[in-house]
């Protein structure tokens, strides 16, 4: 069984999936095509990608793809996630949301297109795993910087060094 939960973004849901425990484990599927009736979106995805952060503090973003869709979900660590809306014609026009994802908890995190995504992770050895509608490709990426003062996003840094890709340092603001 899967649910969504609609976010102060539109189009942003957080997902939450059944997973399933025995002796051995666990075990949850992390996407399936019929969801898409289910969740009331209608999302063909071409790509998965998964990204390892050795630290925690290690902030991701943020960055975006002109008209990509994508999934998050974390498979091993906690994260505190960020949705940027920079949909021009959004009513959340420069309003961030944040959910905090964890590899212990089977929810998914719906980013829609025409927003800005990033993350602060917060535990070592931390894993993501991403499902996108578009290709990647260096050519289309675009970002912001992570401290924007449009979105004043609060990132959870409590006095520590941030660790930043030297692109994700010099991204311009919205």
């Amino acid at each position: 069984m899967v649910t969504a939960q609609d976010l102060d973004i539109p189009g942003a849901k957080l997902i939450t999936i059944d997973r399933y425990h025995d002796s051995r484990g666990w075990l949850n599927e992390t996407w399936r095509d019929s969801w898409n009736e289910i969740l009331g979106i209608r999302i063909k995805f071409v790509q998965d990608m998964w990204a390892r952060s050795d630290k925690a503090y290690t902030l991701r973003g943020l960055h975006s793809i002109v008209g990509q869709q994508k999934l998050i979900i974390v498979l091993q660590g906690t994260v505190f996630d960020v949705i940027a809306d920079a949909r021009r014609d959004s009513p959340t026009y420069g309003k961030y949301i944040s959910v905090t994802l964890s590899g212990s908890e089977p929810k998914i995190l719906l980013v829609p297109a025409g927003c800005y995504h990033g993350y602060l992770t917060l535990t070592d050895d931390t894993i993501l795993g991403y499902k996108v509608d578009q290709y990647h490709s260096n050519g289309l990426d675009s970002g912001i910087i992570w401290n924007d003062p449009t979105f004043n996003i609060q990132w959870p840094i409590d006095g520590h060094n941030i660790i930043l890709s030297d692109k994700d340092q010099v991204w311009p603001n919205l």
